[in-house]
């Protein structure tokens, strides 16, 4: 890395910002080029073609990286074919006698966060083409490129493997559930149904007070922490530990079940934001607008939380909070769903079944995040 320099993206590539094409002009019957309109295009490492265009104003060439400039800015992508771009993109074209789009590829995902902080709008943040050009990376000669392209993409292999495993057995979990319960939305085997007010309860959060929260402390589990299935921690505040006693009720405990009730949809996974707390969660307390599930005799937790990954459930949550320009669902209207409540002993198999994967989950997700772990130093030493 002696040789490296530090050098701004209009030296290391052209920018090409894309521009829609006529609405006339995309299909979905492969007509034309492949088009991306944004970051909804994008896969893990290649978009996924949705749409098609036979009149493409901004092309983007093979091996081009693919930056998302508008709501959200940063995510990136590399273009495997020609293909169309829309407003929400830029196409980066590494000079040749600069380095390897790979590299340069890796070293844009270390600035995601620069992108993000010089975003400009009210409602949508954007960057432009001079935003682009001025920032800058650590270029160093080819051949070190090459290298560390190399070993990232070997990490990176080994997490998406690890990471297909832990798919692999989420499916395996959602195949038992089927088999032993069928689809809850057909309700083939004709369990009785029950609002879920009638066998458990949706306690909301507590309205906690910005002006409370400390440096360290008790974490404070919000909207923004709730994900698919866990808790993120990545933005937190914190509050006294002494509330754990004064707002005892609403501390939360391992295994306990959380759903945001404003934005509860993740639109990109097409799924309910609802959370199992682990035991690396506690302790922590429940804001406001994000509820706890509280069961009753009739019905577990671990069925509940599978059964809630399935259509229905986020069907209903989306027929409760849509009518909103910020969508929200109450505590009465998350009661009102109906859900199908088979025999407490298969729900007892059932859990029994889905804590034996667990056990196989915990090793590979510990795995998994060595790895990550391995790959933030890895480019904290690359990229600085």
């Amino acid at each position: 890395m002696n040789t490296a320099r530090t050098m701004s993206l209009s030296d290391v590539c052209y920018i090409n910002m894309g521009q829609s094409p006529s609405s006339s002009s995309y299909n979905n019957v492969r007509i034309g080029i492949p088009f991306f309109q944004g970051n909804a295009d994008f896969g893990e490492i290649h978009p996924k073609v949705r749409y098609w265009c036979n009149q493409p104003i901004k092309k983007a060439k093979a091996n081009d990286i693919l930056i998302s400039v508008r709501a959200p800015i940063g995510d990136i992508n590399i273009a495997n074919e020609e293909c169309c771009i829309g407003r929400g993109l830029a196409a980066l074209t590494i000079k040749e006698n600069i380095g390897t789009y790979k590299y340069l590829f890796y070293a844009l995902k270390n600035k995601v966060n620069a992108l993000i902080s010089i975003g400009k709008g009210s409602t949508f943040k954007a960057v432009n083409k001079n935003d682009l050009e001025d920032i800058c990376i650590i270029v160093p000669s080819k051949k070190e490129q090459i290298h560390i392209v190399i070993v990232l993409d070997m990490i990176n292999k080994l997490i998406f493997s690890q990471k297909n495993q832990i798919n692999h057995l989420n499916l395996l979990v959602k195949s038992r559930f089927i088999e032993m319960f069928g689809d809850p939305k057909v309700n083939i085997m004709g369990w009785r149904k029950s609002k879920f007010g009638e066998v458990g309860q949706f306690i909301g959060g507590y309205a906690f007070k910005s002006i409370d929260y400390t440096e360290k402390g008790v974490r404070l589990v919000k909207i923004a922490n709730v994900n698919k299935d866990y808790l993120d921690w990545m933005d937190v505040d914190y509050l006294p530990f002494d509330y754990l006693n004064k707002y005892s009720s609403f501390s939360l405990q391992y295994g306990d079940v959380v759903m945001a009730m404003t934005r509860p949809i993740i639109k990109s996974l097409s799924a309910v934001k609802m959370a199992k707390v682990s035991n690396s969660d506690v302790p922590c307390l429940l804001n406001q607008r994000v509820g706890k599930f509280v069961f009753f005799n009739d019905i577990i937790s671990i069925y509940f939380i599978e059964l809630c990954k399935f259509s229905f459930f986020k069907e209903a949550v989306v027929t409760h909070s849509i009518n909103s320009l910020q969508p929200n669902i109450s505590s009465e209207q998350v009661e009102s769903i109906e859900i199908p409540i088979p025999p407490l002993s298969l729900q007892n198999q059932f859990a029994e079944f889905v804590q034996q994967v667990d056990k196989s989950k915990f090793v590979m997700q510990k795995g998994l995040e060595k790895l990550e772990i391995t790959y933030k130093a890895l480019m904290q030493q690359y990229f600085g």
